[in-house]
């Protein structure tokens, strides 16, 4: 798992703006790197205290709703902006990250997932957090990208996940309800946005970026 300080590290160690916004969406969502060349702008609906939703695999059995916190909502929408400046014209069906260009009227084409695991990879490199890390079984302990979707339910602490949760039945009963694939409307829906504010209070992720979403691997 990558910790918040490893996340703090990668993302001083890199100048490049896609790739802040990228590793501040990886870590706020959780989503896998699969889902970032099908995400479109419209997937993004604002919430309450500069929060967004995030519409994963629309459409699909797959689909399911995650959030992004505030300091990566202000990555994003930078790397939005800078794109725009450069000549990009921006819409609801612009893709979510694209790849590099030379002139920003170009035709946007999706980040692919290969690009989207150098990206990450590259961070990881230049801020030296593999020295001294040993492979075990051909593989690091901590995964490139897959260290992200781990960091959820690791660092919420148990008694946070108590008090938060005290209304509903058990850990197993959260678990379930995300397990239906959260649409983007209804009582469902609302409930998983009240537990979210709950938890940037009681974790203050905002300064330690910290995700929040229960995720299911």
């Amino acid at each position: 798992m990558w910790t918040a300080e490893d996340i703090r590290i990668m993302l001083s160690s890199v100048r490049d703006l896609r790739q802040k916004a990228l590793i501040h969406f990886l870590a706020a969502s959780g989503v896998r790197r699969g889902a970032i060349p099908e995400l479109k702008l419209r997937h993004l609906q604002e919430m309450p205290d500069g929060c967004r939703s995030v519409l994963v695999y629309e459409g699909s059995l797959e689909e399911y709703t995650t959030f992004i916190h505030p300091e990566a909502v202000f990555w994003l929408e930078k790397y939005i902006e800078h794109r725009r400046n450069d000549g990009e014209y921006i819409d609801k069906n612009s893709p979510l990250f694209r790849k590099t260009y030379q002139l920003g009227i170009q035709k946007a084409i999706p980040l692919n997932e290969d690009l989207v695991m150098k990206s990450v990879w590259h961070a990881i490199r230049v801020s030296g957090l593999r020295a001294g890390q040993q492979k075990r079984n051909g593989r690091y302990e901590t995964q490139t990208d897959h260290g992200f979707r781990k960091r959820g339910m690791t660092e919420i602490p148990e008694i946070v996940i108590k008090r938060i949760f005290e209304k509903l039945d058990s850990i197993d009963d959260i678990l379930h309800k995300q397990c239906k694939r959260i649409s983007g409307i209804g009582e469902t829906n609302k409930l998983v946005q009240a537990i979210w504010k709950k938890i940037l209070v009681a974790l203050g992720v905002v300064s330690t970026i910290i995700s929040i979403l229960v995720v299911i691997t």
